[in-house]
């Protein structure tokens, strides 16, 4: 081995350019809705750091894999009745893909086997950051309804959460199966429903 020191830029750099639009505004009879939309393009490039792989050293996501829709607002509806939601539209998370090579499947073209006794190395067999499993997308309500008993304020609560049941993956295994990949790990959150009750006093 031999070590010597560093020379030249060993910086990595993260290039951001996006553009936020939102809105917040009053409609109706005491109506709120207030939310917007985040975009841009992100590039990492880090072909000057020795430890990075020089296939995918520089890397970019695109405006697609950046776009994020977040929409919220309440309506007063009748006699102390209110209902409110909220939306959000988010980018599903990169897909990794690695295979297992073995000590002699790389030896062709590195010219060697694998050093230290390595018999095995795992590789990215596509560019990180260009496939993306499907769009988080999620509605959530929730239903009120405000009395005043003597003293007391009545609040009773239903919430419905996940109204579509989106299922997008929130965690996926990398290793290359073709006959399962990407495998999924963890899902979002399926529809649920929340009862509750608030007493101000």
């Amino acid at each position: 081995n031999v070590v010597v020191r560093a020379t030249g830029d060993l910086s990595i750099d993260n290039i951001s350019n996006f553009f936020d639009a939102k809105v917040n505004a009053r409609f109706g009879d005491g109506g709120l809705i207030f939310g917007g939309i985040s975009t841009g393009k992100t590039t990492i490039d880090a072909c000057n750091h020795p430890d990075r792989e020089p296939q995918y050293c520089k890397k970019s996501r695109s405006w697609a894999g950046n776009t994020q829709i977040k929409v919220g607002g309440s309506y007063p509806l009748w006699a102390g009745l209110a209902a409110s939601f909220t939306f959000q539209n988010i980018s599903g998370i990169p897909q990794p893909a690695t295979l297992t090579y073995t000590s002699a499947q790389i030896a062709p073209s590195l010219g060697r086997p694998l050093s230290g006794g390595t018999q095995t190395m795992n590789l990215g067999i596509i560019e990180p950051t260009t496939q993306f499993e499907d769009r988080y997308t999620v509605l959530d309500l929730r239903f009120s309804y405000t009395a005043n008993i003597g003293g007391t304020r009545f609040r009773p609560t239903f919430d419905i959460y996940n109204v579509m049941n989106n299922g997008a993956a929130s965690f996926v295994f990398g290793n290359y199966n073709p006959f399962a990949w990407p495998y999924p790990f963890e899902v979002s959150t399926p529809r649920f429903i929340k009862l509750g009750v608030q007493l101000d006093f």
